[in-house]
């Protein structure tokens, strides 16, 4: 016997990203009108657009849909509100919405599998992480819900849907590599735990059309002579100095540089200790602090006299009880870098990449490396270095033969 739809439960509809004021966000659900029988669409606004940053306005659609699948899926019906027409059968739709959420839940729809997914996966990991991860997934839903797919059984999702979806990123999102990559990792994950599920035989994420999109935005290491004229303004900022001299001498990333607290220093051997909840890799890791970097952080900086609990990159511009925003230092940043008039590829992050590039020159040992950068793998250490390095050869540079 067919299946009675009653809705569609809520996605959002965010222009690709866009911010613009012209392109307004929106929850959107479709519902039957109990009057007519027919499907109405609804949008929700709810304030959306008045929210400057993405992440937030993320945050709220996501509390939207929220509240919108669980109205709906008790039954609630906007409909019955009309003042002019009140469906006069109330009870026998709410039965009817009851059953259809029972069927729903138990559904094997492609939404289920990866809320299910989710739950399992992100348990512990970084509101960052779990930030990006969603994001990727909302657009492959919004896409699902595009090409007629959202109530379809998860057996629907053969191999040449997953590569309609990876051509729809290559052709109209224009995503680079390392996005199309994400997306690769995260979908063949989310297929896989369908597999075990014994809901596919295998993994439809295999095949896929190629992608050679560069990313134009990724941070790229600094140059020696555009780095001393950078350190020239910055040292007269003495936070954000501190903070690039972690990035730079520790290999620490920008949250785990944004949450370390004073306590987290071992001032008498030199390391700074990055408990597992806060590490990308959710795995410890205590990054030696150099001998030229400990002697500034004593003497300059004089973070052995603060209180343990402060936080060493404050909110007040010293070591204090709350941290900066997530996106305070790299405005800051990037500020200087057009007072300088230096190329946009240079980002707050680029100095990592600094001085991994800067390492791997003087032949630091690979696992030296490996375990400085918090890496899982030298194989992943050697890969994220030849991609910001390139090719290296000083006699190709110094000693080409002159035409």
């Amino acid at each position: 016997m067919k299946r009675e739809k009653i809705s569609i439960l809520p996605s959002l509809y965010d222009w690709g990203g866009a911010m613009n004021d012209s392109m307004r966000w929106y929850v959107q659900y479709s519902v039957k009108d109990p009057r007519t029988g027919k499907m109405v669409r609804k949008k929700v606004y709810s304030g959306l657009n008045t929210i400057k940053n993405k992440n937030a306005r993320y945050k709220e659609a996501d509390a939207i849909i929220e509240k919108y699948t669980e109205l709906l899926k008790t039954g609630w019906n906007p409909f019955e509100n009309d003042s002019k027409n009140i469906y006069t059968d109330l009870l026998q739709y709410k039965f009817a919405a009851k059953v259809y959420a029972d069927k729903k839940s138990g559904n094997t729809t492609i939404n289920y599998f990866i809320n299910s997914y989710m739950k399992d996966r992100m348990s512990g990991l970084d509101d960052n992480t779990i930030s990006t991860y969603t994001s990727k997934y909302r657009v492959f839903q919004q896409w699902v819900l595009r090409e007629d797919l959202a109530d379809k059984d998860i057996t629907a999702f053969t191999n040449d849907v997953i590569c309609n979806f990876f051509n729809y990123l290559i052709v109209e999102r224009k995503s680079s590599y390392i996005t199309y990559k994400k997306y690769k990792q995260l979908l063949h994950g989310c297929f896989e735990f369908v597999v075990d599920q014994g809901k596919l035989l295998f993994n439809p994420v295999q095949r896929l059309p190629k992608c050679t999109t560069v990313n134009s935005k990724e941070p790229k290491p600094i140059s020696d002579v555009d780095s001393v004229r950078f350190m020239k303004v910055i040292k007269q900022n003495e936070q954000m100095y501190l903070y690039i001299l972690f990035e730079y001498y520790c290999l620490m990333r920008p949250n785990e540089i944004r949450m370390m607290r004073v306590g987290w220093i071992d001032f008498e051997r030199g390391y700074v200790i990055i408990p597992a909840s806060v590490a990308k890799s959710r795995v410890a890791k205590t990054p030696i602090i150099p001998e030229v970097f400990m002697e500034l952080i004593r003497n300059e900086f004089r973070l052995h006299l603060e209180n343990k609990d402060f936080y060493v990159i404050g909110k007040t511009g010293k070591p204090g009880i709350e941290h900066i925003g997530k996106n305070t230092m790299r405005t800051r940043f990037n500020v200087i870098r057009k007072s300088l008039n230096m190329p946009k590829g240079y980002m707050l992050y680029s100095w990592k990449h600094t001085a991994n590039v800067r390492l791997s020159d003087m032949d630091m040992p690979g696992i030296d490396r490996m375990r400085q950068n918090g890496h899982t793998s030298l194989l992943t250490t050697e890969k994220y270095t030849r991609n910001k390095a390139g090719f290296k050869s000083a006699t190709m540079r110094k000693e080409y033969p002159v035409l």
